[in-house]
């Protein structure tokens, strides 16, 4: 079977402009991967109705299967099912299945239906409806000669929604592909392109790695159809074992999907047994909040300490004579503020328990000769034991930047230790 051609449209303005970041493409390029798929051509239009239909038109012509995202909302610039029936020759109706389901959600939502949320049902003549359960403006697909359409909201908990129910499922599926993903931290795709340059330049016709940036992780994927053989299976092992070998200690995660680092030290501290908790101070809370964003963390993380002003710390606990001798970015007050957390947890009834901690200069000012802009002092304790460790970031990055990278580094120590 040849591969087919499938093409990613995302309609809006906002798109455009830089008001929204299209994270649609990228979710939709990676859940098409997971069935041996990949996007071979993708297109921006805003909201004018004419470039919409030529962006429609170059679309037809080249692609086999079309995902399209946006414009289903009820406002005046939401064009995207009026302009497609246009383009299709086909008269636009009340569809009758598509109102009652927007009415379900209202009712469901407990919220009145307003007349202008009815402009979502109006979609092309013959169409399919799909159902939408996590908002009102239902999808629609439609085949238009040789290609097959859908259309999908640009709310990205939508567009997944319909993508993982009714998209996927009626897209082509190639059965003897492989992938499987390494999620490495504090590298560069062009360090990683250079390490794996031996193993690269071995792959069989038609594999390809991936290079996926999001600071301050770089995921590398290994893609391949072994076509059901069994030497092209044993030589994918032979090159993930390659790959494995040269990332060793870059890396705090591989599989065929990659879990976050947060979801890494959850599932640990789950297996040990052991219940975590923070002492935050430059972080602000961001590697509880990363914590917490991983559903089931309630089993091991028992709660969070913001010190961010140094009568926080004294009131924690931290000697003042240390703050004002050593100041509070240091291996002192670090250590302190890992041993005082992982202390609280076992008074409130942890048998075992891990703190970390952290105490760092995020910038822009602030920083001195000795303790620039971008250092951190990250510290871990299970209450008998105290330890902290420097972390340098390089320069030039923004305070919220900084921030990731000392949160991110917080969660691998915290890793490392369980």
């Amino acid at each position: 079977m040849n591969e087919p051609l499938l093409e990613l449209l995302t309609i809006g303005r906002e798109i455009l402009d830089g008001r929204v970041v299209d994270t649609n493409s990228t979710e939709m390029a990676l859940r098409l991967s997971e069935q041996g798929l990949t996007p071979r051509f993708g297109q921006r239009v805003d909201d004018d109705p004419e470039r919409i239909l030529q962006a429609f038109a170059i679309a037809q012509n080249r692609s086999d299967f079309v995902l399209v995202t946006g414009g289903l909302g009820p406002t005046s610039d939401d064009l995207s099912a009026e302009t497609f029936a246009k383009f299709v020759k086909q008269p636009l109706e009340l569809n009758s299945e598509a109102l009652e389901q927007i009415r379900s959600r209202f009712e469901f939502m407990k919220r009145p239906m307003t007349a202008v949320q009815e402009k979502q049902a109006w979609l092309p003549r013959g169409c399919t409806i799909l159902e939408n359960l996590e908002g009102t403006a239902p999808g629609f697909s439609f085949r238009h000669e040789k290609t097959i359409w859908f259309f999908m909201p640009g709310v990205p908990r939508e567009m997944l929604y319909i993508l993982r129910t009714h998209v996927l499922p009626q897209l082509p599926q190639v059965k003897t592909f492989r992938r499987w993903q390494w999620a490495t931290q504090f590298t560069s795709e062009g360090t990683l392109q250079e390490q794996l340059r031996p193993v690269i330049a071995k792959l069989p016709k038609g594999w390809e790695f991936t290079f996926r940036t999001r600071m301050p992780e770089n995921h590398v994927g290994l893609l391949a159809d072994t076509q059901g053989q069994c030497e092209l299976d044993d030589a994918f092992e032979a090159i993930a074992t390659d790959v494995r070998q040269i990332l060793r200690g870059q890396f705090f995660h591989e599989g065929e999907t990659l879990l976050e680092l947060e979801a890494v030290v959850i599932d640990k501290a789950r297996d040990k047994k052991i219940h975590i908790g923070t002492v935050e101070s430059c972080t602000g809370g961001l590697v509880a909040n990363r914590i917490t964003d991983i559903s089931g963390s309630s089993d091991v993380f028992w709660g969070s300490q913001v010190v961010y002003d140094n009568r926080m710390k004294e009131a924690l606990g931290v000697n003042p004579h240390v703050l004002q001798e050593q100041g509070a970015v240091s291996k002192a007050v670090a250590e302190e503020l890992a041993l005082l957390g992982a202390q609280k947890l076992k008074m409130s009834g942890a048998a075992q328990a891990l703190c970390v901690s952290t105490t760092g200069i995020a910038g822009p000012s602030g920083g001195t000769p000795t303790k620039p802009v971008g250092l951190c002092w990250i510290g871990i304790s299970n209450g008998d034991w105290s330890r902290a460790e420097p972390f340098q970031v390089r320069p030039g990055l923004k305070r919220q930047d900084y921030k990731r990278f000392f949160a991110q580094k917080a969660l691998d120590v915290l890793r490392q230790n369980l």
